[in-house]
């Protein structure tokens, strides 16, 4: 049988209840907000029991998301305005689909069932809003995991750098320093413009501060990449951009400036983000790759296995079947 998921809304397995199953040629099988809450189930699920098909070395996940994120407090600005621009394209305020503080329940290869009759023993009990299964290790292919932030924070300083002359020179007028280091988080499965359900997004947000006029304007930008592979070669598109001025004297002004070049900008930081692929790890060939919120492990387990985490801490690439470039 497929990998599926029941999803209860009492322990031991009781009361309504709905089950998610993964399709054998797909990656996720995914429930929004939205189609849990007219079974009951919107924060209201007390027990899960996961199961999975015997095959060649798959490994079923399940994700239980909370929608809000425990990092986030009014003084953590590196944390706090990136989810606010991200809640910003949220249907629903403050609770996104597929984000925020989660709870991973690992299946290992023909484990048969992995069942929790009570998730207070995860701390995870009625609060989950959207639900995530998938399949890692398909047909037993090999994977190479590699941590956005831990992998890629010191070469991002270094595309910020090279792309910060870019936005000088398309902006105009402003002299542009950076603040901290990126945040790596993902979009999942959006329903914004410019986003299609079917893809998951890397986005990276930047804190900046715009010297314009004598005015400090401290400025923030969220890019959103789309990993893909094309003739075996791994691709990277930055597809969108948001920002965020700070409330104060010019806020308007670098609004008009940023909106009105937006497409230049994504277009040269397009151009900037290629030096990405030309460096370890990236710079390697594979069959496929997918995105997995927060920090996942690179080996398979070997015993049902259960954490928490947090999507707005990392992100993790998957590489289907790594090899060399050719």
């Amino acid at each position: 049988m497929p990998s599926a998921a029941n999803l209860f809304r009492d322990v031991s397995r009781a009361g309504p209840h709905a089950q998610i199953t993964l399709a054998q040629n797909k990656r996720y099988a995914i429930r929004r907000l939205s189609e849990l809450t007219p079974a009951g189930l919107a924060h209201a699920i007390s027990s899960v029991e996961l199961s999975q098909k015997t095959s060649e070395g798959d490994q079923a996940s399940l994700y239980l998301f909370l929608g809000s994120s425990s990092k986030v407090n009014n003084w953590d600005y590196q944390h706090s305005i990136p989810y606010a621009m991200l809640n910003a394209r949220s249907p629903i305020p403050f609770v996104q689909d597929f984000h925020g503080d989660f709870l991973r329940l690992t299946l290992p290869s023909s484990s048969g069932s992995f069942t929790i009759d009570d998730l207070r023993t995860r701390q995870f009990n009625d609060k989950t809003s959207s639900v995530m299964l998938v399949d890692r290790w398909k047909n037993g292919k090999p994977e190479k995991t590699i941590s956005a932030r831990s992998t890629f924070t010191l070469g991002w300083n270094g595309f910020f750098l090279a792309a910060i002359p870019i936005i000088q020179f398309i902006v105009g007028g402003v002299a542009i320093s950076r603040i901290q280091d990126p945040l790596f988080t993902w979009a999942a499965f959006p329903t914004s413009p410019n986003l299609t359900d079917s893809d998951i997004y890397l986005v990276a947000s930047q804190w900046f501060v715009f010297h314009a006029s004598g005015i400090g304007m401290n400025v923030w930008l969220q890019l959103y990449l789309r990993f893909s592979v094309s003739s075996g070669r791994l691709v990277i598109n930055v597809v969108d951009m948001d920002r965020y001025v700070w409330p104060g004297t010019g806020q308007g002004q670098m609004y008009q400036a940023l909106d009105g070049n937006k497409g230049s900008i994504i277009s040269g930081l397009q151009t900037a983000s290629t030096a990405l692929l030309q460096t370890d790890p990236l710079h390697i060939a594979c069959d496929d790759v997918y995105l997995l919120p927060g920090t996942q492990p690179d080996s398979k387990a070997t015993v049902n296995e259960s954490s928490l985490g947090d999507a707005l801490d990392d992100v993790t690439i998957v590489l289907e079947n790594p090899r060399l470039p050719f």
